[in-house]
């Protein structure tokens, strides 16, 4: 699986509307995957942030090379993408959420390192992308917050609040995020040659 962790630095963490914000951004980055023909899932994982996970067939991006690198840098082109989308609208974004963005810095960022300096930005983490790298599967609760790590479709991710994944509430629900976990495998071409003509 290819997955991308979308965090807020600490600085954000501490707005109201941190987790509203953090599930715009998740929702832009879905909506990017979708224009690029890559179906994908969201994921609410169980406390504050949002992954994105995909697939690929692996064999078309061999190629002699390692695939977690080939991930790493799917990932980190993404990254810029989604900033450039997002920066297309900064001034409305910045007044939806007030006191969240930093003038002239980017809203996102892929530097894994240095977690200070991104203390304003979301993080698009592809650090889980190497082998033996772990992520928190769906269905499954999370140690520190009892809530459960829901797989979401992009229509209901708008919506979400941290209290819909509630054990119990969740299993009054259980059909509606069921059937958020079923992607299939991309073809990985199209995005290659997206990236390679950026």
């Amino acid at each position: 699986m290819f997955v991308l962790d979308l965090d807020a630095g600490s600085r954000i963490l501490q707005h109201p509307r941190a987790f509203e914000f953090v599930k715009f951004v998740t929702s832009e980055l879905a909506d990017l995957l979708d224009d690029l023909r890559i179906e994908s899932m969201v994921k609410f994982s169980g406390s504050r942030g949002f992954q994105i996970w995909t697939s690929f067939d692996n064999k078309l991006l061999r190629g002699g090379e390692d695939v977690f690198r080939k991930y790493r840098d799917i990932a980190m082109n993404l990254q810029i993408r989604l900033e450039a989308r997002l920066q297309k609208n900064v001034g409305a974004i910045q007044r939806r959420f007030s006191g969240l963005i930093e003038e002239d810095q980017p809203i996102t960022t892929s530097v894994v390192a240095h977690k200070e300096e991104r203390a304003s930005q979301i993080l698009v983490d592809w650090s889980v992308l190497k082998p033996m790298g772990d992520v928190r599967a769906p269905f499954s609760m999370h140690y520190k917050t009892g809530l459960v790590s829901l797989p979401l479709s992009s229509r209901h991710l708008a919506d979400f609040e941290s209290r819909d994944a509630d054990p119990l509430s969740v299993v009054e629900r259980l059909d509606r995020y069921v059937g958020a976990c079923q992607i299939g495998i991309n073809d990985p071409t199209n995005l290659l040659a997206v990236m390679r003509s950026a």
